[in-house]
C-alpha cells in the first residue's frame, strides 16, 4: 500500500496530511496559524472547547509553499518541515543541522549515556555524559566528524560536565547561545 505522510501538533490543533501529489496540506479550518520571521509555526486551536491556547508556539519551523497543488485542495501547502527550533544547530555559514545527526553519531558508542550540544556564532561544544567505568579516550574523532559537517571557529569536547536544563527541567539536546 502507498504510505502518506502526516504532520501534527495536538496541543495546537495543527494537522497536515500528504495528498496524492506528495504535497503536505495544513488543515487550516481547525486552527488559526502563522509563522514568525524565522519560520516558527504559531497556532491558536479554534476547536478546543476545554482550553484555548492563544498563539501557541509549537516549536516547529516550517516553510510554506507559494504554489498551490494539482489536487485543488484549498489548504496551505507546507513545503518543508525544517525541524524543531530547539533541536537545530546553525553554523557560521547558516547551514542547519538537526540534532538527530548527533543521536545517530553517538548511537553505536555504548559508553555515551547522554549528550548536549551548545553553540553560538563562533563555537560548538559537545558535552558527553559517559560511563566512567567504560570510558575510553577515543572521543576526539567526534569533533573531526562535526568539522566535516559544520563550520565554526572553535570546537570543544567536554566529558561529564553538568547539562543545562530547560525551564521545565527537561533535558535539552541543543542549547542555542546565539542570542
Amino acid at each position: 500500500v502507498k504510505v502518506y505522510n502526516q504532520y501534527g501538533c495536538n496541543e495546537a490543533g495543527i494537522s497536515a496530511f500528504e495528498c496524492e501529489h506528495q504535497k503536505l496540506h495544513l488543515i487550516s479550518s481547525r486552527a488559526k496559524y502563522e509563522t514568525d520571521s524565522n519560520g516558527k509555526l504559531i497556532s491558536t486551536d479554534l476547536a478546543n472547547e476545554g482550553f484555548i491556547i492563544m498563539k501557541y508556539f509549537t516549536g516547529d519551523i516550517v516553510k510554506f509553499s507559494e504554489e498551490g497543488c494539482a489536487c485543488k485542495r484549498s489548504f496551505p501547502v507546507i513545503e518543508k518541515v525544517v525541524g524543531r527550533s530547539n533541536d537545530i544547530i546553525v553554523d557560521a555559514d547558516n547551514k542547519v543541522l538537526h540534532s538527530e545527526f548527533f543521536g545517530h553519531l553517538f548511537r553505536q558508542n555504548d559508553t555515551i549515556k547522554q549528550f548536549q550540544i551548545s553553540f553560538d556564532k563562533e563555537a560548538i561544544v559537545l558535552n558527553l555524559s559517559v560511563d566512567e567505568k567504560k570510558k575510553n579516550d577515543n572521543y576526539d574523532h567526534y569533533i573531526e566528524t562535526v568539522k566535516k559537517h559544520l563550520k565554526f571557529k572553535n570546537y570543544k569536547l567536554m566529558l561529564n560536565e553538568p547539562f543545562l536544563k530547560a525551564e521545565n527541567a527537561k533535558h535539552k539536546f541543543v542549547v542555542d547561545k546565539r542570542a
